[in-house]
């Protein structure tokens, strides 16, 4: 089964948990060290105790400029 290079994920999702999503994707053995980029609306989620858990990759504060984005995925992306 093929993972996803990268999670951009919002966790104010309309009709799923975000927090549920991120404990699906670190279950499972495919996805389990895909990184996840959060980008949120909640100020203090830099400092929620529901996101350490999970090893995400960053969170990033909405309204986001396209160019700080797409920085953020660009370094997420590029090769170790």
């Amino acid at each position: 089964q093929a993972a996803p290079s990268l999670v951009l994920l919002d966790l104010g999702l309309p009709r799923l948990n975000g927090y549920g999503l991120l404990e699906e994707l670190r279950s499972r053995e495919h996805t389990r060290s895909v990184p996840v980029l959060v980008v949120t609306g909640n100020p203090s989620l830099d400092v929620d105790d529901r996101v350490v858990p999970f090893n995400v990759a960053g969170i990033l504060l909405k309204p986001v400029e396209a160019w700080r984005l797409l920085e953020r995925v660009r370094h997420l992306l590029e090769p170790a």
